[in-house]
């Protein structure tokens, strides 16, 4: 076989076997003369199959099928493990796609943030429409509201909800009547996760908004009393029942400990991910004040100043706020956002990936701003022993910095993709610019080293399988390695060799717990059941 995509990734020593498939698949013609989309997204479902949502703002045709955009509007595209087409939909409106996971299944989840209407596609043909969000009595496309939508693994729409958030009223009324209301109205879900029977989802939001018999209730400020009153952002982790997206559960929230009547010394909270291990959801937060969690009847308030930015790591266990533990951003100089934009656990270490500023010669002539790439670290049993490592990487004018997507393999290590923006004003761009271009990076444990493959904008793996995506003027390039062996491929073992286990979703576990798990041995691989 020739050398493996696996292997591509540097210092990686992932498992390929000698029966694993590597594939490119392509989809050009989608994007018009304004240029390409960085909006891709990747999951690779536990049969090896790879899905892969992104954007198109031309009239295209994504594997087989001719769809007609909607400003920009997005797509869903499934290959199988061996890299042919499955099949693909749209997502005609302004919809981005901001997160896809699979179950065991091989149902698909889907997040989007939109405007306007949006109507999703389905392999049956059985589309929904979903709404956004109205001001003045059309649509507006700067506010956010979200989707999840269901897919099953043929592609048929089994359910999707919208989180369409409205303005607070208690600020609407501080405001009257003679003030004005600046409500940033938002619900951006940025994350999903798959554990049991639920789905998990973070999000950024502002305003209010009741999902069930949940409410998820923003803050405002209100500097002058009632002149000029606006939202404050705030973050949130929440489930609902895989099924059909109902039982909301509120897991944790963060925001200002209530409403601020101050001119100088706002504060909010900025981003959030996470993930679920063990019983517990893993949450990482970033933003600056005395900040309050809560969790259930459980909160905690964070002790940092009006000023200070901090990331918070959270372990919420049966309701409560197991553990916390704060680190303090650095200084960068400049106001800007602190992201953690992935985090990860493997059951015995919790992983947040993202980025921060640095600036060099700020607001002088020689000025160079941009982004550190971080990786943070804990036991998952010791939240405050977190350690750090971070890499700035500059290619001439431009920050590899703002982190799309990162994604652990089955060695344990955590391939990064980031997306480059331009660090200085020059011909044709200025400071803060996309690029157009992305980067790479493996992270060891110990540093994050370049990876020998393309730049990828979105990468994802699922135990042995991994896939990743370029974008590019032409369209998107769908790079796999699938091991063949697969769940199903039981074919003659070696009883000399070790024996590995992995859980449903595809990643290796070192202790299986009670349930069905696949073990394999050698070349054998077979599900089996754990009492």
């Amino acid at each position: 076989m020739k050398k493996s995509l696996l292997t591509a990734f540097a210092a990686c020593a992932l498992c390929a076997s000698a029966n694993a498939t590597e594939w490119t698949a392509d989809i050009t013609g989608i994007f018009d003369s304004e240029g390409p989309v960085y909006a891709a997204q990747t999951a690779v479902a536990a049969d090896g199959s790879v899905i892969a949502a992104g954007a198109f703002n031309a009239t295209a045709t994504i594997v087989g099928n001719a769809f007609e955009p909607v400003g920009t509007s997005a797509y869903i595209a499934k290959y199988n493990a061996d890299g042919s087409a499955a099949w693909s939909v749209a997502l005609t409106g302004a919809a981005t796609v901001t997160a896809i996971t699979t179950d065991a299944e091989g149902n698909i989840y889907v997040a989007a943030r939109y405007a306007d209407e949006v109507t999703l596609g389905s392999t049956d043909a059985k589309t929904e429409v979903v709404k956004g969000i109205m001001a003045w009595g059309d649509y507006t496309t700067d506010k956010d509201a979200s989707f999840i939508a269901r897919y099953s693994a043929a592609g048929a729409l089994t359910a999707v909800t919208s989180y369409v958030p409205e303005e607070i009223a208690a600020a609407a009324a501080a405001a009257n009547p003679e003030g004005m209301y600046f409500s940033t109205r938002r619900f951006i879900i940025n994350k999903l996760a798959v554990e049991g029977n639920k789905v998990y989802a973070s999000a950024i939001y502002a305003g209010e908004l009741k999902i069930g018999e949940v409410s998820f209730t923003g803050t405002y400020n209100d500097p002058w009393g009632g002149g000029f009153v606006s939202d404050l952002t705030a973050t949130c982790v929440f489930s609902v029942n895989a099924s059909d997206f109902s039982g909301c559960e509120s897991i944790i929230t963060c925001s200002t400990q209530g409403n601020l009547a101050t001119e100088n010394d706002s504060y909010q909270s900025s981003a959030v991910s996470f993930d679920v291990a063990g019983g517990s959801v893993y949450a990482v937060f970033a933003g600056n004040g005395p900040l309050k969690y809560t969790a259930g009847t459980d909160s905690r308030v964070s002790e940092a100043a009006f000023a200070t930015y901090n990331y918070a790591f959270v372990e919420v266990k049966e309701g409560k706020i197991a553990q916390m533990s704060e680190a303090a951003c650095p200084e960068a100089g400049f106001e800007t956002a602190y992201v953690p934009a992935e985090v990860l656990c493997d059951g015995t270490t919790l992983y947040a990936v993202g980025y921060e500023p640095f600036a060099e010669n700020y607001g002088g002539e020689n000025e160079r701003i941009g982004h550190d790439i971080f990786v943070f670290k804990a036991a998952v049993n010791n939240l405050a022993g977190v350690s750090k490592f971070a890499k700035e990487e500059m290619d001439g004018d431009v920050t590899y910095a703002e982190v799309a997507a990162a994604t652990m393999m089955s060695d344990g290590n955590i391939a990064v993709s980031s997306l480059g923006f331009y660090n200085k004003k020059g011909e044709g761009y200025t400071s803060g610019d996309f690029a157009g271009v992305a980067k790479t990076y493996v992270y060891n444990g110990k540093e994050l080293v370049a990876a020998a493959v393309p730049g990828a904008c979105s990468v994802a793996a699922n135990g042995v399988n991994i896939a990743y995506q370029t974008v590019s003027a032409e369209g998107v390039k769908i790079n796999a390695d699938i091991d063949a062996t697969g769940v199903e491929g039981i074919i003659a073992g070696d009883s000399e060799a070790p024996v590995e286990y992995y859980n449903l979703q595809g990643i290796r576990v070192a202790e299986p717990e009670s349930g069905v798990v696949i073990r394999r041995q050698g070349n054998k691989v077979e599900k089996v059941y754990v009492k």
